[in-house]
């Protein structure tokens, strides 16, 4: 979990090269924290677009679910950043 918390801060923070350093170091983008959040949640939920990209682009999983059952495009439509929704929406088909 400690791994899954630093993922959800760098994704939060936007920090790509963070998330780049964690990965080189073997953790898993799908790692959840504490609520069943992934990095890919957090991101949407701050509109950290080049962040989703970049985990899309590493082929996560575009629609976990947290402990309250929501999905990354929930996080992004509760956060009122519709270009992530589509840009959500149109890798989960």
């Amino acid at each position: 979990m400690k791994d899954a918390m630093g993922l959800c801060w760098a994704a939060y923070q936007g920090d790509l090269n963070e998330i780049c350093r964690l990965v080189a170091a073997g953790v898993e983008l799908d790692e959840t924290d504490y609520d069943g959040r992934t990095c890919l949640h957090i991101a949407a939920a701050e509109g950290k677009i080049d962040v989703v990209k970049f985990l899309l682009a590493k082929d996560v999983n575009v629609m976990p679910k947290d402990r309250w059952d929501n999905t990354p495009i929930d996080e992004a439509k509760r956060s009122g950043h519709a270009d992530m929704v589509n840009l959500l929406t149109s890798k989960s088909k």
